[in-house]
């Protein structure tokens, strides 16, 4: 096990890596009843979205809320599916959509991806109208048995994400073991190109998490726990790719295991990849030396329907939230009422990995759930850490601007600032009996067996 060189890679856009610091402030984001599953903002940081168990995509306007830090307002991208992944596209012309004028496509349309087997893209602020239906991604028919004959996905899609160099296309990843090129000109006929997770005993390999890179490349992780990378230069006329680079990352589901997660540095050299509730393990890999495992974390489970996974702007940093479990014996010193000390649901906590001495530089609690998502903002350096109990926690800075500091009258509270607080006992009072005065008058006038006065 060795150590990854996150100075040079970092610092060719200008910007040295520094020691991460704690974040010392933190705000809650209410309004979700269900878990959270994906969360994205805007490039200038003013809007966050937020989708999740509930089949509804909310959005955080910071500048209109009110300090109850509740949606500005929410609407379904696909009626009856779970949201699952959301992407804003971050070109100004996004093939027929958008010009670049006022009017453009940045930060206005989203990729939503929901359970089901084809994606949408949904308007989303003031050019458009919000929550309106723009566009609806081709799905297959699913009783083919030649995959590269289908026109579309035939089963449910778990990412999806936006080309980086080409602000026509984007990415979508499903269960039936594909990963989909989409020109958004097209979607609705057919995609433009299509990558297959084969193995030697299985036809197609179920994708449990996909991501994509800085170049436009491709890092899939099956349910057999194989890392399977696609290089865009090595793309093929025919428009099937074939991965470039393919190693064991993770036990497989036949092995006890399942892969959750899979995440990219912004350098496109480290990746991070989870295992399942029985394989509780986070690994990082080097993709200069694909194969040799850097470090191996134990012991850290990931809730379901998870993407607990975030890199630093810089990539020095890595966020990893995790499932912790209550004690037996409920304790409650730590400021937290009686009936939440009974709730034996599990909490989260997020740990920070510096990946140039690959050790654990701080932790933090999270109260509200487990960490079912992390995003971290390149502009405005505030992570985001949404729960299964449907809150989201925003970590921040102070000296930073945009984001959450936009909100107004925003309460400032700092971060686990009920850590060492004790819960205040009740103070036992004593009430002695009353003693009306003629019963006391009473008691002095008695007298006892040898006739002396009784004492009262």
């Amino acid at each position: 096990q060795g150590k990854i060189d996150v100075g040079s890679a970092a610092s060719l856009d200008g910007y040295v890596p520094k020691r991460f610091a704690p974040f010392p402030l933190e705000a809650v984001l209410h309004g979700m009843s269900t878990q959270v599953t994906c969360l994205e903002a805007t490039s200038s940081g003013d809007v966050l979205l937020a989708g999740g168990l509930d089949e509804r995509l909310h959005t955080y306007e910071f500048r209109a809320m009110t300090s109850a830090l509740t949606p500005t307002h929410d609407f379904e991208p696909q009626t009856g599916f779970a949201m699952v992944d959301c992407k804003l596209c971050p070109h100004k012309v996004c093939g027929p959509y958008g010009q670049a004028d006022g009017t453009g496509a940045m930060d206005q349309v989203v990729l939503a991806v929901t359970s089901a087997r084809h994606a949408t893209l949904v308007a989303h602020g003031s050019s458009w109208s919000p929550g309106k239906r723009i566009t609806e991604f081709k799905y297959g028919y699913q009783f083919l048995r030649e995959i590269r004959q289908t026109d579309g996905h035939i089963s449910s899609v778990v990412a999806g994400w936006w080309h980086p160099l080409d602000a026509n296309r984007c990415f979508t990843a499903s269960v039936d073991g594909t990963v989909r090129l989409w020109d958004v000109a097209s979607c609705r006929e057919r995609q433009h190109g299509i990558l297959i997770l084969d193995s030697p005993s299985r036809p197609r390999v179920p994708v449990r998490a996909a991501v994509g890179t800085c170049r436009g490349g491709v890092l899939a992780l099956g349910s057999d726990g194989e890392l399977r990378y696609w290089d865009p230069r090595a793309a093929r006329n025919s428009g099937t790719w074939q991965p470039s680079v393919r190693f064991q990352a993770q036990r497989g589901e036949d092995e006890g295991g399942g892969p959750t997660a899979v995440a990219v540095s912004p350098d496109c050299v480290t990746v991070a990849t989870r295992g399942g509730l029985q394989d509780q393990t986070l690994k990082i890999w080097d993709l200069r030396k694909p194969g040799e495992v850097v470090k191996i974390f134990h012991g850290w489970e990931a809730a379901a329907h998870s993407r607990s996974m975030a890199f630093s702007p810089d990539g020095s940093t890595l966020a990893v939230g995790t499932v912790r479990h209550r004690e037996s014996k409920p304790d409650t010193e730590d400021g937290e009422n009686e009936e939440a000390a009974r709730d034996k649901s599990p909490r989260g906590c997020v740990h920070f990995v510096d990946l140039s001495t690959l050790e654990v530089v701080w932790s933090c609690k999270v109260r509200s759930g487990a960490v079912s998502c992390l995003f971290w903002h390149p502009r405005t350096h505030q992570l985001f850490v949404g729960t299964t109990g449907g809150r989201i926690h925003v970590w921040y800075d102070k000296g930073g601007e945009g984001g959450i500091m936009d909100v107004p009258e925003l309460e400032i509270l700092e971060l686990n600032a009920r850590k060492n607080r004790k819960r205040a006992r009740p103070a036992v009072i004593v009430q002695k009996p009353r003693v009306e005065p003629a019963t006391l008058f009473r008691r002095l006038g008695e007298q006892d067996e040898d006739g002396k006065p009784a004492a009262a």
